[in-house]
């Protein structure tokens, strides 16, 4: 087990006892206790629906025990509760994008490190295509802003590596999650 699985095992851990009143709540950044003294990763301090999403994945790509429980309870959850659920992840994907574009709009100013701030705004974008499967069928109006996004997106940037630990390739595969694999542009 490495770093990056041990903090989305935590993040689970505090987050799983708490999901079902999370999704029953009208808040969609809902408080961890004692995440800020027991994971030192940041966007890991309070659950979303979308954070919970990505750990699953994250501790499934490691094979860890606990990834067929916590997958089962979460399916349990999000099938008992799925009007709750999407309306949920609707709202958390509005959320998103809008910080999303912050970060688009930051980018777009900045060359010089480009890239390093770009891979500690990515986990964004990533929650953001996993919860495009949660969100209601009628697709709300932040999916064309998406889509919009991801085009700026592509004119800063050029097919690259996967910016994240490799054994999290089998779960984040090209080409749905393209924006993984990305480097900055090179110098002419």
């Amino acid at each position: 087990m490495n770093d990056i699985s041990q903090y989305h095992l935590k993040y689970l851990k505090l987050a799983i006892p708490d999901l079902e009143s999370y999704v029953l709540s009208p808040t969609i950044f809902w408080p961890l206790p004692s995440a800020s003294s027991s994971i030192n990763e940041p966007g890991m301090d309070q659950m979303t629906l979308g954070g919970v999403i990505l750990s699953l994945k994250v501790i499934t790509a490691f094979s860890l025990p606990e990834a067929m429980t916590f997958s089962d309870i979460i399916n349990d959850i999000r099938e008992r509760w799925r009007s709750n659920w999407a309306k949920k992840a609707a709202r958390e994907f509005a959320q998103r994008v809008h910080n999303w574009e912050h970060t688009i709009q930051e980018l777009t100013r900045q060359s010089a490190g480009r890239l390093n701030v770009y891979r500690g705004q990515v986990r964004n974008r990533v929650i953001l295509e996993l919860l495009k499967d949660e969100i209601p069928p009628e697709k709300p109006a932040e999916l064309g802003a998406l889509v919009s996004l991801d085009s700026t997106l592509r004119n800063l940037f050029v097919p690259g590596e996967f910016l994240w630990d490799t054994p999290l390739q089998s779960v984040f595969p090209q080409p749905r999650f393209w924006f993984l694999y990305l480097t900055s542009i090179p110098s002419k």
